[in-house]
């Protein structure tokens, strides 16, 4: 029963859809009936038309006839797809019609119908036989068509159309042919048969075996109203010699080929009327014209004239010449165009080569052009030339021009020889162009420089190479150019001032024709004189000469000028000034005055004299001074006190301006020393402010001095105006000092006139800072695998700081930063210290006991050295891996459970694991074979049965209905239906198994193995079990249906909920 209630749940879909699917199937039985009927109408619509066919033309048609000319009656055709009907017409030109009737070889008959365009030809005495129509076939048969002139006669032709396969064959050439050409044509044509080809592309390919050339080429021939043969293509060959392979191929596969030979006559050319040794005499736009005869050659003839002297082309062309037997070359040999003109005469080789082949004849001729030729046509030889021309401040200029005659290069070349002539214009050249090859002119104002000058000219050196005798390459002429005579006089001079004998003048001259000059006073130059050429000098110039120029007595004033060829004109007069009397005058001190000290300042003037006096002490020469014509004043120091001699002499012995040998002015003065004096304002007092400490003192009438600190010089103290007083009054000062940390003695130390010394003295004290110095870490005691400490430490207020070990200064191994280093320590115990300075230079230190162990000790004799042991303490039974750990010593998933007690080892991260070492996603606590951390029923009985989720059935009511899963016979009721203890709803059960459930069944208590209809009854009753009458029939059996249809939808609507 259950089975059944199951079978039917899965089919629950089935009635709808049949009752859908039946609808269907009348609704396209229906459309089927409605489309068969449409098709009638329409077809019958279709074949019961007709057309009536129109005339056309405006031609009487009553003397006009048609004939068709091609295909023959009764003939066979083949055209792939038809036949060309060609017919003729007399005295008629207009619309025609056709018909065609078809029997195909299977017995059936088509026909056909149109018209065409017919064109009468009177004057060909009414026919034309240009006319066709092109009648395509409809298949393999017999075929008659008619064409007819409307009201007027037809003509009719019967032909029949069979199947001809597709055939291609080459006619010519022909295999293993031998065809004979000449260089520069093709070989031959391709003439072919071609059968049955529609209209696509022939390919042609070529391949020559001899030299490997290949060509392939297309050509497009119609045959689809008929067979073709004739000319396809021209050989593309390569016009070569060889043995060739010529293929014809279509696209539908079908290929042809042939093998020919290529043999080509041998060309020749030949120069005709030009021989070996033959001289052209050449002039303006003259030709060369050459005879020749060419055989068995078609193509181009180039012509080249090789230079001997460049070895090079100096001329080409080409003629296009087809197997001529006598023909002529001509070519213009001076033309300006490069690459076609010849620009100097030399010996040529004319040469004519044949393309395509390896041909060339030649002959070797002489060509001649015109003389090439150049003179002076300005100068005359051996001329001499007084007056050159005046242009840019030179007078040297000449205007040289030289004529040149047939000359194409354009460059003339200028020389000049003169031995003062600078060497930058002794040479350049000169651009020269004539447009129609008149003659040349070359012309320029030049400087030539005087004396014996050679001027010549010259034209481009390498046509020296030319063998025409008549070529004038250069020209020379030889000129004795004379330069302008100077003219130089001193017309007088004149005193400026008459307030002294030693005076500026003015003096007035004349000079001209100079190229540079001076004014010159005792042979020292004055004045610079440039350059002057006036051809009509009209005035005297004037010049000052200024006053220091001149000496006491006789001075020489000179006019020198120096001419264009550097010869030198001079002009001079005397001018003469008296000696003066030379005097020294002291002014202050007089003599016998007492002085306060041992300074005496002197104030002293002297008259006619500029230069250095002497001044003496007692004899002793202690100081020059310079004077000139002016008061004066000097500062004398004497060594001694007394009365003492002073002196002031100048020596004229070698002064020029006077007669006097020397002058001297003395006197006498009384010199005392001064009272020295001085002392230290500031008292003994400690200063803890900063590093300096200002010192007030007070000094007077010392000379020098100093300040010291602890018996070191400080400071200097010099004798100024600021400390020093005529007066013995002196005012306080102050001074700056820098002080060491701790005590200080400062003393003022001064030295005065006659060795007097004072001194005076303070004590100071400058407190000293807080100094620190330790090492911060390692601590005390600590250890170190190897000889390498990194030493923390902390230094304040250090002057000076070292590190020692075991009592040795150490040097730092590797600075880290300003208080991080490290240090290399010998292995075993040692003793570190920081030692530091205060700044008062006191020592202090700060010390630790460090030990530094052997690396290549194996403490734990765990087989890894201590110095590469992650744990030094392995306990002597547990193994180690290979960083010296065991496994009671490492923890490897990290959840806090050594691995020798961890029965869970590769715990994940964050998850917190049991003594154990095991995580929830690593427990099956039920032994289900799902981890707790995924198992939905963790209290699953053993060897149940369970899902994905870790549930049995008996932990499961998959339909909610309140029983579980494995005592359950209805395992998907519907939600909300109410249940037995089977978990059956009425809709799932069938009371008396007859197949309907109790929901649907109208008899519930149908007798077993009753065969009932849908509704649960007894199929051959018309009531039911229970006594009702079923008043249904046959007729009512479409209702019943349509209720099954909307209570399966409702159904099938629940099912759909559930799933949403």
């Amino acid at each position: 029963m259950a089975s059944k209630v199951s079978n039917m749940q899965d089919g629950k879909k089935l009635p709808a859809l049949l009752l859908i699917l039946l609808m269907i199937s009348s609704v396209l039985m229906v459309n089927g009936d409605q489309e068969i009927e449409l098709k009638e109408v329409i077809s019958t619509d279709i074949y019961s038309s007709s057309g009536n066919n129109t005339t056309n033309g405006s031609n009487n048609t009553l003397n006009s006839t048609i004939t068709i000319t091609s295909p023959q009656n009764y003939s066979d055709v083949h055209g792939s797809f038809g036949v060309i009907i060609y017919y003729s017409v007399q005295n008629y030109t207009g619309t025609l019609y056709w018909n065609s009737t078809t029997v195909l070889t299977n017995g059936s008959i088509l026909t056909n119908s149109g018209t065409s365009i017919a064109y009468s030809n009177t004057s060909t005495a009414g026919q034309n036989q240009g006319n066709n129509l092109h009648f395509y076939f409809s298949g393999l048969g017999n075929n008659t068509v008619c064409i007819e002139i409307p009201f007027g006669k037809q003509d009719c032709v019967s032909f029949n159309n069979y199947y001809v396969p597709t055939s291609i064959e080459i006619l010519t050439p022909i295999n293993d042919q031998i065809i004979y050409s000449i260089y520069g044509k093709y070989s031959s044509s391709i003439n072919i048969s071609l059968a049955n080809y529609s209209y696509s592309p022939i390919n042609i390919n070529l391949t020559n075996h001899d030299n490997g050339y290949s060509n392939s080429w297309n050509s497009y021939i119609n045959t689809r109203f008929g067979n073709f043969t004739g000319t396809a293509t021209t050989i593309y060959d390569g016009m070569a010699n060889g043995n060739y392979t010529l293929c014809v191929i279509l696209s539908t596969g079908h290929s042809d080929c042939v093998n020919y030979t290529r043999i080509n006559f041998e060309p020749s050319i030949s120069i005709d009327s030009l021989q070996n040794g033959d001289t052209l005499n050449v002039n303006g736009n003259s030709n060369i014209s050459v005879d020749y005869t060419l055989s068995n050659y078609s193509g181009s003839v180039v012509w080249e004239l090789i230079s001997s002297t460049t070895n090079s082309s100096a001329i080409s062309w080409y003629d296009s010449a087809y197997s001529q037997t006598h023909s002529s070359s001509q070519r213009n040999l001076t033309t300006n165009i490069p690459g076609y003109s010849i620009s100097f005469n030399d010996n040529y080789q004319l040469c004519a080569s044949l393309n395509y082949v390896n041909y060339t004849s030649c002959v070797n001729i002489t060509i001649l052009l015109p003389p090439s030729k150049v003179r002076i046509t300005s100068l005359t030889n051996n001329s001499v030339i007084t007056m050159p021309f005046y242009q840019n401040n030179y007078v040297d200029f000449l205007e040289l021009t030289a004529m040149v005659e047939n000359y194409s290069y354009n460059y003339v070349y200028w020389n000049i020889s003169s031995s003062n002539l600078n060497n930058s214009f002794q040479s350049w050249s000169d651009y020269v162009y004539s447009s129609n090859n008149s003659n040349l002119y070359s012309s320029q104002y030049r400087r030539v420089g005087f004396g014996n000058v050679t001027v010549c000219v010259s034209i481009a050196s390498y046509s020296n190479n030319s063998i025409n005798p008549n070529n004038v390459f250069s020209d020379c002429k030889n000129i004795n150019v004379i330069p302008r005579q100077v003219e130089a006089s001193i017309i007088s001079y004149q005193n400026l001032s008459n307030s002294s004998n030693f005076n500026s003048i003015n003096l007035e001259y004349f000079a001209n024709n100079y190229s540079n000059g001076e004014i010159t006073v005792n042979g020292n130059s004055v004045t610079y004189l440039s350059k002057k050429f006036d051809n009509n000098p009209s005035h005297n110039i004037n010049n000052n000469i200024s006053y220091y120029y001149f000496n006491y007595g006789n001075n020489v004033i000179c006019l020198e000028l120096y001419s264009e060829d550097n010869s030198l004109t001079t002009e001079c007069t005397n001018y003469m000034i008296p000696y003066p009397v030379v005097r020294l005058n002291v002014i202050s001190p007089v003599s016998q005055t007492t002085i306060l000290s041992n300074e005496i300042q002197i104030l002293y003037s002297t008259e006619n004299y500029s230069g250095y006096i002497s001044w003496t002490i007692d004899g002793n020469q202690v100081r020059n001074s310079y004077s000139s014509n002016s008061v004066s004043s000097i500062t004398l120091n004497s060594n001694s006190f007394g009365s003492i001699h002073i002196c002031g002499s100048i020596n004229l012995s070698m002064h020029n301006n006077s007669s006097q040998n020397s002058i001297d002015s003395c006197f006498n003065v009384d010199l005392i020393p001064k009272t020295l004096e001085g002392y230290l304002v500031s008292q003994n007092s400690t200063y803890t402010n900063g590093n300096s400490l200002n010192v007030d003192f007070w000094a007077s009438n010392y000379t020098y001095g100093e300040i010291t600190v602890n018996g070191n010089n400080y400071y200097n103290l010099i004798n100024s105006s600021a400390w020093w007083n005529n007066n013995s009054v002196a005012s306080n000062n102050s001074i700056s000092i820098y002080l060491s940390y701790g005590n200080s003695l400062v003393c003022l130390e001064l030295y005065g006139q006659n060795n007097s010394y004072l001194v005076d003295c303070v004590n100071l004290f400058r407190n000293i800072p807080n100094h620190v110095a330790q090492i911060d870490s390692p601590l005390n005691n600590s250890s170190f695998i190897g000889q390498i400490i990194f030493v923390s430490y902390t230094l304040q207020n250090s002057s000076n700081h070292s590190f020692t070990v075991n009592g040795n200064n150490i040097e730092i191994w590797n600075t880290i930063n300003a208080s991080n280093s490290q240090f290399a320590l010998p292995f075993g115990n040692n003793y570190f210290c920081l030692v530091s300075f205060n700044y008062a230079n006191q020592q202090f230190s700060d010390c630790i006991s460090v030990e530094n162990i052997n690396p290549n000790l194996d403490s734990d004799g765990d087989g890894i050295l201590d110095g590469s042991d992650d744990c030094p303490n392995t306990p002597i039974t547990d193994s180690t891996d290979s960083t010296g750990c065991g496994q009671s010593q490492i923890d490897s998933d990290n959840d806090g459970v050594m691995n020798s007690m961890d029965n869970c080892p590769n715990t994940m991260p964050q998850q917190s694991a049991n003594a154990q070492g095991c995580s929830a996603s690593q427990r099956d606590s039920d032994g289900d074979g799902i981890n707790d951390s995924t198992d939905l029923c963790p209290n699953t009985l053993p060897n149940a049965i369970i899902d994905s989720d870790g549930c049995s059935t008996s932990q499961i009511d998959s339909d909610n209905d309140g029983v579980n899963d494995d005592i359950d016979i209805c395992p998907n009721t519907f939600v909300g239906s109410q249940v037995d203890s089977n978990g059956c709803a009425p809709s799932q059960k069938d009371s008396d198994s007859d197949g309907v459930v109790d929901s649907f069944d109208q008899c519930p208590n149908t007798p077993f193995n009753t065969v009932v209809d849908l509704t649960g009854c007894d199929s051959s009753s018309s009531g039911s079990s229970n006594g009702t009458t079923n008043d249904s029939d046959s007729d009512g059996l479409p209702g019943f249906q349509v209720s099954l249809l909307i209570v399966s939808m409702i159904f099938a609507a629940i099912i759909i909920s559930k799933r949403d």
